[in-house]
């Protein structure tokens, strides 16, 4: 290129660039070229003629760069050709993706000025068949013409203006074409071979890279104009966003790329997120291109771009340093891109000039990444070459290896086989002998069983008949010894279910306070004897139903209220049930604390182990098994709770066990709410010595609406009723211990008649079981109500309300609706044992009701098939000669099939307890299950059921009724 002349004024006057001279190829316009920035784009070519010159700016870079700008620029420059010859020049506007530009030409003589050009227009419309902006330029020797442009784009406003003799520009292209032939036609063959390999090996590496390679050559082609020239000229709207888009789809493939060639989701799980997350985001450019305004949408992608190369050299540089080898071409590549990413958007946004250097900057760099991003996949190629046949190699020598181990292999399979023949034949030995020793338990349970039942039953019944006070308390030694006896059977028998996992627990719903109570009603007469204090609380948020197994929540409580008991001489014993949250979870917990012996912490290591206790003395002392908390323990994990125990020696114990809480609602709850109503805010005065229940009382009253307050003396509680006689206007209501003041308590009632306080105040008394006030004295003090110590709250709190409600008389009524007839019920016991049939036949005397004796199964069937009617139940012993008590029932229930008749309740008497007994009770179709030693309440209570089931079906057929005495 010769530069022959440029004359150049100070800014004001005019600037002529001077062309046409001998040798003239091109020349660049920049140095004398002015601008003016038309804020809002509104003025028009008469007025930007007439702007005073000191209005125009000149160029003062090599090419007029603004980076993104709406405003309009006004650019003005003069050519003059000096030549003695007419020159034919080209225009060039170097920049083809500016949307609006207008060439205008002073003197306006030429045809073709005002010209109307940008990317915004058909590509059809250009003068001239070229990528960038190419306008024609004929001046005639020695003549001068002006030109003005007008640009007004949302890309960057980069206006690069050079003037060409048309011959020596033609020249110039085809070597400027030859370069971008050889580029994109490297792009196009890198395409087609990574395709051409993912179709072979189909690894989705190579089609992230195929796709990534037409991403960068789109954006390419669509920043130097050529994608508008050959791809889509007829589509301007496609054309604004082709290089957003473009960069969307190499943004998106390039970042799956990365994560496929460094294998970031196995090797870096932090930067795989971060590509993927970069991925997700270049997608989103790819939608939002053909959305969002050009300006918008370039600094976005621009903005993510940097991210995204960053996040890319990050992974690659940390894999490089973990010993990646494919990540050292990576990192190579990037770094390049990164440069030349930065060199552009300087560029773009118009800090560093526009140069070749610039302009092609990402070309260069896209041309390295792509040759050493191909470098990476061969090393990869080579790589997974080398470790296939390493892999081979070690194939080859496990191969060996494991030729010359077969030999010792099948040696030690054969070893094996026979140790685990010996193993199988000693589990059916442990099997067999464990069956045997659960059988010789059952065995043993129903041989002891059944002379227990003799006596114990004997010992019942001898309860009923006259006696002298020293056979009486030898009578109460062997009715108590031979509990004490039943229950080591019942311990040990449990115990060897638990050990055998033969122990299943039944899901019914529970009245959770009814169950306490029946609990610690066992041990009131050893509070008194023991002259215990027995305290039971229950909190008053607990659910009215629970779900569980009532039989052995009540044997863990038995048991731990037991030893607290057995090893408390003095002070107090409390029972507390409450609810805790645990890990979201409800739990329901019971503690049984006392002030007894304590445990030492040695011995608390083992205390639930089995057959444990302190020490020997603790065994001659106190007696028992150890075998109890082994088996609470057992059974509160079989319930899914825990279990634990804190002690200190000489300062008693606390046992803690808690087990899932599963509520359900109450089936019924008759009177509670019209008592509750009845009684809210009625006033009550407690007056007792102990102010442990006393506090317990007030706290337990609260929920239930109860004004409660205590007193420890007669003078405090005659204080309460002074002060009550004057503020309260709600019923009153006194209870007094009878204990208070050396068995003094009633004196409290005297002394207020006296004073004539509370006329209408109801009295309630707590009495000791033994002994008791005179029915004189307790009617002389006007007593309501009395109550046996130790009293709980819902005792209490029954009595409270009968008192306050006036429903004293109400259990009364119960017999009212009773038939004046009644017929004698007849029971047919089938037993043979003599003993047995004496024991049963005396209960049943005892309840007024006759029978019939069967020694065994087939002479029981006989009677029953003799005159069915006769009998209202059975009685039917499960081991019995000639026909047993099993078949005996299965074969009367296909009689009654057969001939269509009623069933027979039947009911089992067996001395077994396992459960396979009771299932195999009812396969035989019995009704009920009863073990012995049977006692005479059971007994009554299951023949009492179903005799009432029998009165309803006769009611509603019409028939008699006939009821136990």
């Amino acid at each position: 290129m010769t530069l022959n002349s440029v004359w150049a004024n100070p800014v004001g006057a005019d600037r002529v660039l001077v062309i046409g001279q001998p040798g003239f190829k091109q020349l660049n316009l920049a140095p004398g070229v002015d601008y003016l920035r038309d804020p809002g784009g509104t003025r028009d070519w008469a007025s930007v003629q007439a702007t005073p010159p000191d209005q125009w700016q000149p160029v003062l870079t090599d090419s007029p760069s603004f980076g993104f700008d709406t405003a309009t620029y006004w650019f003005r420059f003069t050519l003059s050709n000096q030549s003695s010859e007419p020159l034919d020049g080209l225009l060039e506007i170097a920049y083809p993706i500016l949307d609006h530009v207008t060439v205008f030409a002073v003197p306006g003589r030429a045809p073709a000025f005002p010209l109307t050009l940008g990317d915004t227009l058909p590509y059809s419309e250009r003068p001239l068949d070229h990528h960038n902006f190419l306008i024609p330029v004929s001046l005639e020797a020695d003549q001068r013409q002006q030109f003005y442009l007008r640009v007004q784009t949302e890309s960057a406003v980069q206006v690069p203006l050079i003037f060409w003799q048309r011959d020596a520009f033609y020249q110039d292209r085809q070597r400027y074409l030859m370069g971008q032939g050889l580029y994109f036609g490297m792009l196009v063959v890198m395409i087609l071979y990574n395709l051409f390999i993912f179709f072979t090996v189909r690894h989705p590496s190579y089609i992230y890279y195929a796709f990534s390679i037409a991403g960068i050559g789109l954006f390419m082609a669509a920043l130097h104009g050529f994608g508008f020239q050959y791809l889509w000229p007829q589509w301007p709207v496609l054309n604004q966003s082709a290089v957003v888009a473009s960069l969307g789809v190499f943004g998106c493939f390039a970042s799956a790329f990365t994560i496929s060639l460094l294998q970031l989701k196995k090797n870096s799980p932090r930067y795989y997120y971060l590509l993927l997350t970069h991925a997700i985001l270049y997608a989103w450019i790819l939608i939002f291109s053909f959305l969002l305004p050009y300006k918008l949408s370039i600094l976005i992608a621009i903005v993510v771009g940097f991210t995204a190369c960053t996040s890319s050299l990050l992974s690659g540089s940390y894999l490089l340093y973990r010993g990646l080898r494919e990540a050292r071409y990576y990192v190579l590549a990037y770094s390049t891109l990164m440069v030349a990413s930065i060199i552009m958007s300087l560029n773009k946004i118009g800090i560093v000039p526009r140069n070749f250097f610039t302009e092609h900057s990402m070309q260069i760099s896209s041309m390295m990444e792509v040759v050493l991003l191909s470098f990476a996949l061969a090393d990869r190629i080579n790589q997974e070459r080398r470790q296939k046949y390493a892999a081979q190699q070690r194939a080859l020598e496990n191969e060996k290896l494991l030729r010359n181990e077969r030999e010792r292999y099948l040696e030690m399979e054969f070893n094996a086989k026979v140790d685990e023949l010996k193993s199988q034949q000693k589990i059916i030995e442990a099997e067999a002998e464990s069956r045997t020793k659960s059988e010789f338990l059952a065995t043993m349970s129903h041989e002891i069983r059944t002379p227990m039942n003799g006596v114990l039953g004997m010992a019942e019944l001898l309860q009923d008949t006259p006696l002298s006070p020293q056979q009486q308390q030898y009578l109460k030694v062997i009715n108590s010894s031979g509990k004490a006896l039943l229950n080591i059977i019942n311990d040990v028998l449990d115990y060897s279910k638990i050990a055998a996992g033969k122990m299943e627990l039944e899901d019914i719903d529970i009245n959770l306070e009814n169950l306490c109570l029946e609990c610690a009603s066992v041990f009131f007469v050893t509070a008194e004897r023991k002259r215990l204090q027995f305290l039971v609380e229950i909190d008053s948020n607990l659910p009215a139903q629970i779900q569980g197994d009532p039989t052995r929540l009540r044997q863990i409580l038995l048991n731990l209220l037991g030893n607290a008991f057995k090893f408390t001489q003095q002070g107090r014993i409390q029972l507390m049930v409450s609810t805790e949250d645990s890990s979201g979870a409800a739990q329901l917990r019971f503690q049984v604390a006392d002030t007894g012996i304590g445990i030492p912490e040695p011995i608390r290591q083992n205390l639930f182990s089995a057959f444990v206790q302190a020490d020997s003395t603790t065994t001659r002392q106190f007696g028992g098994t150890g075998l109890g908390l082994t088996i609470s323990q057992r059974l509160v994990e079989l319930m899914g709770g825990l279990i634990s125990v804190t002690s200190q020696p000489g300062q008693g114990s606390r046992f803690c066990f808690t087990i899932p809480l599963r509520s359900q609602p109450p089936r019924a709850a008759p009177l509670q709410a019209e008592q509750y109503d009845a009684v809210r805010n009625s006033h009550v005065i407690l007056v007792d010595e102990s102010a442990e229940f006393l506090d317990l009382m007030q706290r337990q009253a609260r929920p239930w609406g109860l004004d409660l307050h205590t007193a420890q003396s007669i003078e405090q509680g005659l204080e309460c009723c002074r002060q009550a006689a004057v503020q309260v206007r709600n019923p009153v209501l006194l209870v007094v211990s009878s204990t208070l003041e050396n068995n003094h308590g009633l004196a409290c009632f005297s002394r207020l008649d006296q004073a004539q306080l509370l006329p209408e105040c109801k009295r309630v008394v707590l009495t000791p079981l033994r002994p008791t006030p005179a029915n004189d004295a307790l009617q002389q003090a006007g007593v309501h109500h009395v109550i046996q110590k130790p009293v709980m709250w819902p005792q209490l709190r029954e009595a409270l309300f009968d008192v306050l409600c006036g429903r004293l008389e109400a259990p009364q009524t119960a017999q009212r609706n009773q038939p004046a007839q009644r017929a004698t019920r007849r029971v047919l016991v089938a037993e043979d044992n003599p003993i047995n049939q004496m024991v049963v036949c005396r209960m049943l005397v005892k309840m007024g009701v006759e029978y019939d004796v069967a020694d065994n199964g087939r002479q029981a069937l006989d009677m029953l098939l003799q005159d069915y009617a006769l009998f209202d139940a059975v009685l039917m012993d499960c081991e019995m000669p000639v026909l047993d008590g099993y078949e005996a029932t299965r074969l009367l229930r296909q009689q009654e099939a057969k001939l269509q008749r009623q069933r027979k309740p039947v009911i089992a008497l067996t001395a077994h307890v396992l459960t396979e007994h009771k299932a195999r009770a009812e396969q035989a179709g019995m009704d009920d299950f009863l073990c012995k030693p049977l006692e005479f309440e059971e007994l009554q209570a299951k023949l009492q059921a179903l005799f009432d089931t029998q009165d309803a079906v006769a009611d509603r057929s019409g028939g008699d009724r006939r009821l136990l005495g």
